[in-house]
């Protein structure tokens, strides 16, 4: 997760260490599935067949509700025509458009249409917080160089200032 913490707005997806996806398939009952992903914590996995379609915590926690049985196939409870981005979409974007449709998962797809990973919500987050964070921190360093440069402050009286 620490490659996240460095990305900032100007960077896109696909320079992101996008994990690959986790893939299963659609006879995979919802107890594997549920199991595969808490096993490799992740929130979501990819169907092997086409057309493409994903399967989230979301999903399950809806087929439970519904009275599914964790014997059920995972195909029943997907999502068709999941949400994606193009490789090429940076954090910010892809966070707003994840607002916007109320969703906490995009598919990530290179120029040929194969999918690369799926992002989460919380990746997301993480890398735009963090890129807050790092403009707040070289804005507040470019203060007190302004403030040494105008008023020939010393170290010690900028200490005291602070």
């Amino acid at each position: 997760m620490a490659e996240w913490l460095t990305a900032g707005f100007r960077e896109t997806l696909e320079n992101l260490p996008l994990d690959p996806p986790t893939v299963v398939s659609e006879a995979d009952t919802l107890a594997e599935v549920a199991l595969l992903l808490a096993e490799r914590h992740v929130s979501s996995a990819l169907l092997r067949e086409t057309p493409l379609r994903i399967v989230t915590e979301r999903d399950l926690a809806c087929a439970w509700v519904s009275r599914c049985s964790a014997d059920d196939e995972v195909a029943t409870v997907a999502t068709s025509h999941p949400y994606w981005v193009p490789a090429s979409t940076t954090p910010a974007v892809a966070g707003a458009m994840m607002i916007s449709l109320g969703i906490r998962h995009l598919v990530v797809l290179d120029v040929a249409d194969f999918p690369l990973g799926i992002i989460s919500m919380a990746q997301l987050f993480t890398v735009l917080v963090q890129d807050q964070e790092s403009m707040a921190l070289h804005a507040n360093v470019a203060a007190v160089l302004i403030r040494v440069g105008q008023h020939g402050a010393s170290e010690e009286s900028l200490r005291k200032s602070e």
